[in-house]
C-alpha cells in the first residue's frame, strides 16, 4: 500500500463559521508533529476474503515561513491476511512537499486505483466560498483512474471521539466502478479524524477487480 496515500490526508480541513455554514481552513502542524491512523481494507481475491491492516504515520519534518511544508509518511505493522495466510508488508518511507496552497507541488503517481481512491476520498475540501449543510459540489482534482466526483457537506458529527465536520464523497472509477465514503475532519485541530469508504469494481491489482470496504481512524 502506497505510504504517500495517507501522508496527504490531513493537509486540508474545515472549520465551522456558523451553525450550518462552514468555510475551509488549512491545518497548520508544527515541525516534528506526528499523527497516526489505523487502516483496515477488506476485499476479495479469487473468491477468498482478504484484509489489509496497518498503522499509517505522517510526520511534518519541515514547515516554511510561507506555510509550505515537507511531510514524511510510512505504514508500520502492515499485513495482508488471505485464505488463512498472513503476509507481512514492508515498511517504506516517502516524502512529499506541500505548497503554500495546501496542495502537492508535484502530481502524485499512483500504483493502483486503490491508492487513488484512498487519496481522493480523504482529501476532500470545501469550495473556496464555503458551503452550508446539504450543499453539493463537483470534485475535479486530476486522477488517472477516477472520473469527476461529487461531495456533499453533511455537517457536524462525532467520529473516534472527535467533534468533526463530515462530508459525503462519491467518485466514479473509469473502469466502471465507484468509490464513495464519509470523511471526518476534526473541527478544533483541523486534522483528519478518518473516513469510512465503500468500493465497487475497484482494481486492487493489475487484472484484479473487487468490491471492498475501508476505514481509517486516527489514534494519535
Amino acid at each position: 500500500m502506497k505510504t504517500l496515500t495517507f501522508a496527504l490526508l490531513a493537509t486540508l480541513s474545515a472549520a465551522g463559521l456558523a451553525q450550518d455554514s462552514f468555510k475551509q481552513t488549512t491545518w497548520k502542524p508544527k515541525e516534528g508533529q506526528e499523527n497516526v491512523w489505523a487502516i483496515e481494507f477488506k476485499f476479495q481475491v479469487s473468491g477468498m476474503d482478504a484484509v489489509f491492516t496497518g498503522m499509517s504515520h505522517r510526520k511534518t519534518v519541515k514547515v516554511n515561513l510561507d506555510s509550505s511544508m515537507e511531510i514524511e509518511g510510512w505504514t508500520e505493522d502492515a499485513k495482508v491476511v488471505l485464505g488463512g495466510s498472513v503476509m507481512d508488508q514492508p515498511t517504506e518511507k516517502s516524502t512529499v512537499k506541500i505548497g503554500a496552497d495546501g496542495k502537492p507541488t508535484v502530481k502524485e503517481e499512483f500504483k493502483s486505483a486503490v491508492d487513488e481512491a484512498f487519496t481522493a476520498i480523504g482529501t476532500v475540501k470545501l469550495p473556496a466560498a464555503g458551503a452550508k449543510v446539504g450543499d453539493k459540489w463537483k470534485l475535479t482534482d486530476p486522477f488517472d483512474r477516477l472520473g469527476p466526483g461529487e461531495a456533499e457537506l453533511l455537517g457536524p458529527a462525532d467520529f473516534c471521539g472527535h467533534k468533526c465536520l463530515a462530508f459525503k464523497v462519491t467518485y466514479t472509477v473509469l473502469a466502471g466502478g465507484t468509490a464513495e465514503g464519509k470523511v471526518y475532519d476534526d473541527l478544533e485541530t483541523g486534522v483528519l479524524a478518518g473516513f469510512e469508504a465503500t468500493f465497487k469494481k475497484l482494481a486492487i491489482a493489475p487484472g484484479i477487480e473487487s468490491d471492498g470496504t475501508a476505514t481509517m481512524k486516527i489514534t494519535k
